[in-house]
């Protein structure tokens, strides 16, 4: 939650954004909070402070472009998130990235409405997302993510003989991806708990963040994760270790 604050306080501080850009973060975060709060009480359990909710908003409006015209599809995005967070699970643990599959959907019915628009510094994001990755100990993801990441482009990029330097680099150092596989993708409830797992789960998004970049661009990140989010148990499950046979 820190580091989206810093995201959001930075790209406030450096860019022109008017009231008509941030309200509608505040408004979409607030509908998150309120929605959760209300689960909570169908669900009977203690009211507390709506983190996770405020979290997954924050994200959404980071992912989609804030703005009270299409401010319906934040809603959405948002509702679709905690509702799957709340009723889809394998056991106590959520299946989806709540603010993945909420932002998922909304892009299915609009989609225009991805910009990642808080992600143009790669500065920012490398620093802050290193943060985040040292404090749940994801590197077991987030590196093999990005070394496949990188090793698809190259190996296009020879195929089909455009190699460029910066673009390859740029691959793995802009902004949007270091946010997805520093904040995103490494959620903590819907990723593997196997260190094997976890670098498994890592090259599979990658690998199909990849291939829908050609196919589906506009859900190459989104979709990659929605569907490595179906393999995280059957990925713990053939990592974790046989008893011996005795």
């Amino acid at each position: 939650l820190a580091a989206l604050f810093v995201t959001l306080v930075y790209n406030f501080a450096t860019t022109s954004s008017s009231l008509s850009f941030i309200l509608p973060i505040l408004v979409t975060v607030a509908f998150g909070a309120i929605i959760e709060l209300a689960l909570f009480h169908v669900e009977k359990r203690p009211l507390a402070i709506p983190l996770s909710a405020i979290i997954s908003a924050t994200i959404i409006s980071i992912v989609l472009t804030p703005s009270f015209s299409t401010i319906h599809f934040s809603f959405l995005a948002v509702l679709i998130a905690l509702l799957s967070k709340h009723f889809v699970k394998i056991g106590f643990s959520h299946v989806f990235n709540p603010a993945n599959i909420g932002a998922l959907v909304a892009t299915v019915f609009n989609n225009t409405l991805q910009s990642w628009w808080a992600t143009g510094n790669p500065l920012l994001s490398v620093v802050l997302g290193i943060i985040v990755v040292w404090r749940i100990n994801a590197w077991f993801i987030t590196i093999p993510f990005l070394v496949t990441t990188l090793l698809l482009n190259f190996l296009s990029m020879l195929f089909t003989g455009s190699f460029n330097t910066a673009l390859l680099i740029g691959s793995v150092t802009a902004g949007t991806v270091l946010f997805f596989s520093t904040i995103m993708l490494v959620e903590p409830m819907t990723t593997p708990g196997q260190q094997k797992a976890k670098a498994a789960f890592g090259i599979i998004a990658a690998l199909l963040s990849f291939t829908l970049s050609f196919l589906l661009p506009e859900f190459a990140y989104l979709g990659a994760l929605v569907i490595s989010n179906l393999v995280v148990s059957p990925l713990d499950s053939f990592f974790t270790p046989k008893p011996a046979n005795v």
